[in-house]
Formats: C-alpha cells, sequence, structure tokens
C-alpha cells in the first residue's frame, strides 16, 4: 500500500463538483479499484473524559461523548452511518473512487489510538 498526499479531487466532467481529500492510497490487493482516498480526523482526548482503559481511547470516546464520529457495533468501531463525516466521504466518493480509507487518531499521555476503516461507496445514500 502507498499514500501520496493529496488536495482537492475536482470531477472531470462536472468540474462545479470537487472534494477535498487528504491523500490518495494506491492498494495493489484491491484488485477491483486498487486507489482510492484518504481522509484523517484528529481528535484530541478531552480531560474531562476519563479513559476507562488506556488501550481503547476510541470505544471510550464512541461510548462517552455526544455526536462522536465513531459507534461501537457488535464486533469493532466503525464511523457512524448519521455523522456527517460519512457524508463528506460519500460525496468524495461520487467524484469517481469508489473507496475511502477513513482514518481516526487520538492520545492521551499515557496512550495513543488509530482507527482505520475502509469504506466503500454506497449508491444508494
Amino acid at each position: 500500500m502507498c499514500i501520496e498526499e493529496k488536495g482537492v479531487v475536482i470531477d472531470q466532467d462536472n468540474a462545479f463538483l470537487a472534494a477535498s481529500v487528504d491523500g490518495k492510497v494506491h492498494d495493489p490487493s484491491n484488485t477491483g479499484s486498487p486507489v482510492g482516498n484518504l481522509e484523517m480526523k484528529y481528535k484530541l482526548f478531552p480531560e474531562e473524559v476519563d479513559p476507562e482503559n488506556t488501550t481503547r481511547l476510541l470505544v471510550t470516546l464512541a461510548t462517552k461523548t455526544k455526536n462522536f464520529c465513531l459507534e461501537l457495533t457488535v464486533s469493532d468501531l466503525r464511523l457512524t452511518r448519521k455523522h456527517p463525516y460519512y457524508s463528506q466521504v460519500q460525496g468524495g466518493m461520487a467524484i469517481r473512487t469508489q473507496w475511502y480509507n477513513f482514518v481516526v487518531y487520538t492520545y492521551t499521555t499515557a496512550a495513543k489510538e488509530i482507527h482505520v476503516e475502509r469504506i466503500y461507496f454506497d449508491p444508494t445514500f
């Protein structure tokens, strides 16, 4: 996998449509569509939220912070489908890409955590 810095992506057929992306991801293991975009979000872990377990900072944020971008599912964390970031990613994919790697990073003085999720284009969104 290779990542290159990116900025604004403009639709080739409709120049009035554009998306701001953080990077372009080349993943040859994704044979159907080896190129996608990258969206990164940095969330400072709030001092007033005491992490119950410093190895699961994002789970603590997802369960204790109103309107946090990630939600806890039965199996793991995922981008909340009703969050504006999901709309941002889906809108970006409408401009000639089939997937995004969505990344959330947080840290405290004792620990840090990163969440990486591949999100595919949903034509019914």
